[in-house]
């Protein structure tokens, strides 16, 4: 059997970033908010091994705290975005008609507006936090999944299969549940695992903003935010290169598992023909 080395590259890298936020904490023995006012903006040492902020803090011990955080807003805003997606995307594709034209108008009225612009300007309404962060990220990306997950339900729903259960007389929900969303699962994975990637990268740009998160927490972007002059970004390349890094890692490697997944799907599909 051929090896899908996109899932494999993506999902090593994955558990490498996944194990440096969660178990990292509990072996390098620094603390995130801890200010050493008498050690700021300081290069890697042995004592600090990325170095130290601008108030001292410890830039490791912040982005192992950031990589939590991140993470957590990123799975989290997803699974909204998906509850959204999936309500609506199988309601307007299998029932068609009012539900259809209610459905994908609204999500027509969604995406007609840049997403950092109704971001930013819900985000000076509400005020920023993790909370309102979440929000805003689910509810305004889930029309594209939304469109997505029609189309494949109508394409389904007109399947001979499906229409055995219909003419016997079978509960429209009982299809939808049983039937016709199973048949999309492949799809559904591979939008959950570019969604991740997409929601970390809004996360870390509306917290590279001033928009999302707030200290005491920490996030890769709102560490990017503190090198927002030249003479950081020329001379204390500590304070923004391992966040950005981090980001692009983690990032690329959702990428690549979702490109392993629609390989995977494409094998199971080219089997089941």
């Amino acid at each position: 059997m051929k090896k899908n080395s996109s899932l494999i590259i993506g999902g090593i890298i994955l558990i490498i970033i996944i194990i440096f936020s969660v178990v990292g904490p509990l072996v390098y023995n620094q603390s995130s908010n801890y200010t050493d006012l008498y050690h700021t903006s300081e290069a890697p040492s042995v004592e600090h091994f990325l170095g130290t902020d601008e108030t001292g803090r410890d830039i490791l011990a912040r982005l192992m705290e950031g990589g939590r955080v991140t993470i957590f807003v990123g799975l989290i805003a997803t699974l909204f975005k998906m509850i959204l997606s999936v309500v609506a995307g199988t309601l307007a594709g299998y029932f068609g008609g009012l539900a259809n034209q209610l459905l994908m108008r609204l999500a027509d009225i969604v995406m007609c507006f840049p997403f950092y612009i109704l971001a930013i300007s819900l985000a000076a309404i509400l005020g920023p936090s993790i909370q309102n962060l979440v929000f805003i990220i689910a509810f305004f990306s889930w029309p594209a999944s939304a469109r997505l997950i029609a189309t494949e339900v109508q394409t389904i729903k007109n399947k001979e299969f499906v229409k055995y259960y219909e003419i016997n007389g079978f509960s429209k929900w009982y299809i939808l549940f049983k039937h016709i969303v199973p048949n999309i699962k492949s799809t559904l994975i591979v939008i959950f695992t570019l969604s991740v990637a997409q929601s970390i990268l809004m996360e870390s740009s509306l917290s590279f903003l001033g928009l999302g998160v707030q200290a005491p927490y920490s996030s890769w972007g709102m560490m990017l935010s503190s090198a927002m002059n030249i003479l950081s970004i020329q001379r204390e390349w500590w304070l923004w290169l391992p966040a950005g890094l981090l980001v692009l890692l983690m990032i690329f490697s959702i990428h690549l598992i979702g490109e392993g997944q629609k390989k995977r799907g494409g094998l199971v599909d080219a089997k089941s023909d």
